[in-house]
């Protein structure tokens, strides 16, 4: 009877272990499913934020050239006045022939790559 006795309270002394074995790996499941979903979402907030970031990169940058184009535009509406001016005026016989451009006004219009490089030194300064 001794022998059967022992033999009960070895299989429920297992059957605990057993137990316990699995409670222990349902916890550390549960743990690791929630540091990968903490990882998750903290992979999905730094691609968030790169996005973002690298959307107002582009818009800061489309403005930027939107104003030189302004800047040019208008440079080119003052040299168009003031040659126009100038021809008004020679008709009007208040000044003789034109001259040529000078230096400053014969200075030649930025190339687009010139424009981008512009910028983007602007933008690193």
């Amino acid at each position: 009877m001794a022998a059967a006795q022992m033999k009960q309270q070895e299989v429920q002394m297992q059957a605990q272990i057993d137990a316990q074995k699995m409670q222990m790996k349902a916890q550390l499941e549960m743990q690791m499913e929630q540091m990968r979903h903490e990882m998750t979402k903290e992979i999905e907030l730094i691609k968030a934020q790169a996005v973002l970031g690298r959307s107002v990169d582009e818009k800061e940058f489309r403005e930027k050239i939107e104003i030189l184009k302004e800047d040019r535009k208008d440079e080119r509406v003052k040299k168009q006045s003031a040659e126009q001016s100038k021809l008004i005026a020679q008709r009007k016989g208040e000044r003789g022939e034109l001259q040529e451009p000078t230096s400053e006004s014969s200075m030649k219009e930025k190339t687009p790559e010139e424009i981008v490089n512009e910028i983007i030194r602007n933008g690193n300064s």
